[in-house]
């Protein structure tokens, strides 16, 4: 798994030449309500692929009133993109906070959407992760 997470990091990671070309948006995954203001987009079971751009977690949206908290956005901008699309059926408010639960980039390398979009939404993680990942 280790090896599989470093291939998803190695082939996301800007190479020398880059022409400024991006993947495929990921396709809109419905949320699910299990809670009051509580939701999750159940990600695919499939192993990471340029169709889905290695979004195979399950993030979180959580609707306060102080704006909405993400927990775990994606693995990639795309994936970020989706969940910020699937917030704005569900909120007006704007994104506040993203929670990442562990180090796997899985997780988190969707918070570049959600600082591009919401660039004061305070990012929180492993500091390993935050360390490794330039978001301070």
């Amino acid at each position: 798994m280790k090896i599989l997470i470093r291939l998803i990091l190695l082939a996301l990671l800007p190479i020398s030449g880059y022409s400024g070309e991006r993947g495929p948006a990921v396709p809109d995954y419905p949320a699910d309500k299990v809670a009051d203001q509580v939701h999750v987009i159940h990600g695919p079971l499939d192993s990471p692929n340029p169709v889905n751009q290695g979004f195979m977690n399950n993030p979180g949206i959580i609707v306060t009133t102080a704006g909405v908290v993400l927990v775990d956005p994606g693995a990639s901008v795309q994936s970020g993109e989706m969940v910020l699309r699937v917030v704005k059926q569900l909120s007006d408010q704007p994104v506040v906070a993203v929670f990442n639960t562990h180090i796997h980039g899985d997780h988190w390398l969707g918070n570049q959407a959600v600082r591009a979009a919401w660039p004061d939404a305070a990012i929180y993680g492993h500091p390993n992760m935050m360390a490794s990942s330039g978001w301070h």
